[in-house]
């Protein structure tokens, strides 16, 4: 037994020296280079898991990039500096940072641009940073049953929001929360979307990520750990997921009598499947999506979030299908 011990211990440090020699190493906590001032610019929900604190709030971004936020008092990005008239339709965006506008000043942002063309419509931008598809529905559903009645509703749908529906492993590493920032991972839990017997059903999860022991310190750790990371990702299919919870929305705004417009916010051969399928499924769909490898679209190297510029072409894009197809 002892002998067995040994042979495990030196078969364990050498695949450890092993991996060593060819680059890896143990998990390392990426570096947040972000400061926002106040703090808590977000704050806990019982139903989403997390939403927008009222206020303005300046983001200070790696490589000097620097824009303020407000947030209305009922947790919304801002989209004018004038109030709306009572009688106005009310179009609804939802979305993660893209819609949001994480990067750019509110006067950027193309739901600021697109309040500012169509006057007569109340425009009002419920897009959260890191939201999936599983909390802007739960974040529609709560709009409706404060009473507010959408005569549209604008989904800005990446193909990265699959993952996120799922919660997997794998997106909740990524995230990179900081003390004061949507309060403590630890204490928000999360909705999501699962398939079970070819069934879809709704769980809750903590949205932080625990490391597994000792992975910040062994290479062979950090190594398994991704490999778990990536079987979790191969066996589940988050695309169905993604496709039967946007027609569940699309079923839920028709019985509604409101117009869904879904707008593709990236361009990749799962986006572009994921559209071709909801648009033969009688959704309407409008292609949002810029080059982002062109100078000037986003802040890379520092942050890849669309810049002013891609803002400006993403309103241009939507005033254009809304003008010749809604309003």
């Amino acid at each position: 037994m002892t002998f067995n011990l040994i042979l495990l211990m030196l078969a364990v440090l050498l695949m450890e020296a092993m991996l060593r020699l060819l680059g890896e190493k143990g998990y390392e906590s990426p570096r947040v280079e972000t400061r926002v001032e106040p703090a808590n610019y977000g704050c806990f929900h019982p139903q989403m898991g997390f939403s927008l604190n009222p206020g303005k709030y300046c983001f200070h971004l790696a490589g000097g990039i620097q824009f303020c936020a407000t947030h209305t008092e009922d947790s919304l990005r801002a989209t004018s500096n004038e109030l709306p008239d009572s009688t106005s339709r009310e179009v609804h965006i939802y979305g993660c940072s893209l819609a949001y506008g994480y990067g750019v000043a509110d006067s950027q942002t193309f739901a600021w641009r697109l309040q500012r063309h169509f006057p007569h419509c109340e425009v009002r931008n419920y897009g959260v940073s890191a939201y999936s598809l599983t909390q802007m529905f739960e974040r529609m559903k709560h709009a409706y049953a404060k009473g507010r009645r959408p005569d549209l509703v604008i989904l800005a749908y990446a193909s990265f929001h699959d993952e996120r529906n799922a919660l997997l492993r794998h997106w909740r590493k990524s995230l990179t929360f900081r003390e004061n920032d949507f309060a403590s991972g630890s204490e928000i839990q999360v909705p999501f979307h699962r398939l079970r017997r070819r069934r879809m059903y709704q769980g809750w999860k903590k949205l932080n990520w625990e490391p597994w022991p000792l992975m910040q310190t062994s290479a062979l750790v950090h190594t398994m750990e991704k490999s778990w990371d990536e079987l979790e990702f191969s066996l589940i299919d988050t695309r169905i997921i993604s496709y039967a919870l946007m027609l569940e929305i699309q079923r839920w705004c028709s019985e509604r009598e409101i117009s869904l417009l879904l707008a593709g916010m990236d361009h990749n051969v799962f986006s572009l499947r994921a559209m071709d399928f909801f648009e033969k499924q009688g959704l309407r769909t409008v292609d949002l999506a810029v080059d982002d490898q062109l100078c000037g679209m986003n802040f890379l190297p520092h942050d890849p979030h669309p810049s002013a510029l891609a803002h400006f072409l993403f309103s241009e894009k939507l005033i254009t299908y809304i003008e010749a197809n809604l309003f």
